[in-house]
């Protein structure tokens, strides 16, 4: 939605292709069979929208996993049309079979990348084996929200969210030493075989109002990452600072 206005300042228009599918159903740790399955169909039914439609036709995807299946649409077509890679994100940098598809996709199928943190440009370009201009950085948006909660003195807790390459042992260690009454909102899989101390509550399955409400009640929020390859926590640590919590966030490539 963000790009809407300036599309339409270009004599452009949007036509948006949602998803059939629930992805935090599906998405664990890493994407699955199954969730790849779904963007390949996904991207299938933006290419068959486009090519309905009038030309020239391009194509802006979110996330890389929807970029590579559109990519590799792009290639078996054997098409030149425009595809830009919106909010290419990844969680590591893969070697093996995954490394192969993705530089086989990305190679002459992805027009642009946008990025939103710069050391992310070197990091991918290298990986993929593409030209560094085909980077670019945007910094990450969010819609700014009112702070429309005080913080909870009665009953100050510590705050950490998300699951994304989250190093929250070391943060049980510490707060478990400390006795801090500490809130974590995570998936499962990011806590799997971590000690939590009695004083640690860990929660999941919460909607976003919920956690918004729990960030603007909190004494202090903690973005501990365990990720030196790619960028991880970047959208914890805006949304904390943006309600005017206190916020301590590791250094690493998300965070500056």
């Amino acid at each position: 939605q963000w790009l809407f206005p300036f599309a339409a300042r270009e004599g452009r228009e949007f036509h948006v292709v949602p998803a059939h599918y629930d992805v935090k159903k599906l998405l664990g740790e890493q994407t699955t069979v199954a969730l790849w399955r779904e963007y390949f169909k996904h991207s299938s039914r933006a290419w068959h929208m486009a090519e309905a439609g009038p030309t020239p036709y391009g194509f802006v995807t979110t996330f890389p996993q929807l970029a590579m299946t559109t990519a590799l649409h792009k290639r078996l077509r054997r098409s030149r049309a425009p595809l830009m890679a919106w909010n290419f994100n990844l969680g590591a940098l893969y070697g093996g079979l995954k490394g192969f598809f993705a530089r086989h996709a990305a190679a002459g199928g992805i027009d642009s990348y946008i990025v939103h943190s710069r050391a992310e440009i070197t990091r991918y370009a290298s990986w993929l084996r593409v030209p560094r201009d085909l980077f670019d950085f945007v910094p990450l948006q969010r819609p700014t929200e009112p702070i429309l909660l005080d913080e909870d003195e009665g009953s100050p807790y510590l705050l950490a969210m998300g699951s994304a390459r989250r190093d929250y042992g070391l943060l049980c260690r510490v707060v478990g030493s400390l006795g801090m009454p500490t809130t974590i909102v995570a998936a499962a899989h990011a806590v799997e075989g971590i000690v939590v101390p009695p004083n640690v509550k860990v929660v999941s399955g919460l909607t976003r109002r919920q956690c918004d409400e729990l960030t603007q009640r909190a004494r202090l929020c903690v973005v501990p990452v365990l990720n030196n390859e790619t960028a991880s926590g970047q959208v914890t640590l805006i949304t904390s600072m943006m309600y005017g919590r206190a916020t301590i966030a590791t250094r690493c490539i998300g965070s500056e």
